[in-house]
């Protein structure tokens, strides 16, 4: 099964370069990269096309005309579209996988089923680290515990969880560590576009429209490992209490299929695309 692993990513070259750095040491090699960009840097084309001379895996780009504010749906949903993996797992661009990721991933993945993981929230200090010394082996637990980096325990790797850590498993569903098979997010249109703030229109909006379409739900954690770096949140309360606003207004309507989706990309080319 071929993966295709989309990257929400917005303006952090730096963080982008640590997640490529990792993917090359994936223990399950078929798959390709796409780089879902809500902008239109330079100096992203340019990082991708020199990392791409190194790089063991395909690197595909698409971006924005220009950056008018957050359309990270949009980006999802072009990226899926070109998308030639069977299943699409998504990321944030600020997430370092786990050289099994892909693997369990893999595994676990069957029709009508939705898998996601957890992610430790690295400290400031491990952030600095990394991004100094490109040195992806201070991703070890004591040095993550020693530098007080949070929620290390989902990062311990258990892929026959004990009976003792399932209660814990069960938590809603994180749109920087989750996939699906292409066919089923094609399903239910995609991404929803109306939602054009930060927050729950990338997973809650998505979780609540696949299980209202009857899906089965699969935890990842401690088997789908990621590492989350370091920076200040980039949304506020009023735009998550805005978007769930909205979510809970097609939640009454039931609209499971979108209107504002991933099918208006079908008979269209995408322009703002690269291939590395």
């Amino acid at each position: 099964m071929k993966i295709s692993l989309v990257i929400s990513f917005y303006k952090k070259i730096d963080f982008l370069e640590l997640i490529l750095m990792a993917l090359e040491k994936q223990e399950y090699r078929h798959f390709e990269v796409i780089v879902a960009e809500d902008d239109n840097l330079a100096a992203t084309k340019i990082f991708l096309a020199n990392i791409s001379k190194e790089s063991s895996f395909k690197i595909l780009h698409v971006y924005q005309k220009k950056d008018i504010g957050f359309r990270k749906n949009e980006m999802l949903n072009k990226a899926i579209t070109i998308a030639k993996g069977e299943l699409i797992i998504i990321i944030d661009g600020d997430c370092i996988l786990h050289r099994s990721f892909f693997k369990e991933y893999a595994k676990e993945i069957k029709s009508k089923t939705i898998l996601f993981g957890r992610r430790a929230l690295l400290s400031e200090s491990i952030t600095r680290q990394l991004l100094v010394t490109k040195k992806l082996s201070k991703l070890n637990i004591l040095n993550l515990i020693w530098n007080k980096s949070s929620r290390v325990e989902d990062v311990i790797y258990l892929p026959s969880i004990p009976g003792f850590l399932k209660k814990k498993r069960d938590k809603g569903v994180q749109g920087s560590n989750m996939g699906f098979l292409k066919k089923d997010i094609l399903a239910i249109n995609g991404f929803d576009e109306d939602y054009q703030k930060a927050t729950a229109g990338e997973d809650d909006d998505i979780e609540w429209r696949f299980r209202a379409g009857g899906y089965e739900f699969k935890s990842m954690k401690n088997k789908a490992l990621q590492y989350h770096l370091y920076h200040a949140l980039n949304y506020s309360k009023a735009e998550s209490d805005h978007n769930l606003g909205i979510m809970r207004n097609k939640m009454k309507e039931g609209l499971i299929f979108c209107k504002n989706g991933i099918d208006k990309y079908e008979q269209t080319t995408i322009e703002e695309f690269r291939e590395y």
